[in-house]
């Protein structure tokens, strides 16, 4: 498994390629959805795919949460839904 490498992007999103691990996945989650704390991940199973939970901060508990699907293979970002 090789190491995720920067890749170029907007300042303020914190992009990586390749392989990805947890902390990884959390980090880049968050850069990509402004104003959010993590309140829960699913690791990759069948689809290869971290499922990252957030919720906006100093609003308080949400419901729904904010969700972010990270490919674990690729680093992609597949998918946010945020109903803010």
């Amino acid at each position: 498994m090789g190491a995720a490498t920067a890749a170029s992007g907007p300042s303020w999103v914190a992009t990586v390629s390749g392989p990805i691990g947890a902390e990884q996945a959390i980090v880049q989650a968050m850069s990509a959805v402004a104003d959010a704390r993590v309140t829960g991940m699913e690791l990759p199973g069948e689809q290869d795919s971290y499922v990252i939970e957030l919720e906006p901060r100093d609003f308080g508990p949400t419901d729904p949460h904010i969700q972010v699907v990270i490919d674990a293979k690729t680093a992609e970002i597949s998918y946010i839904d945020d109903p803010r």
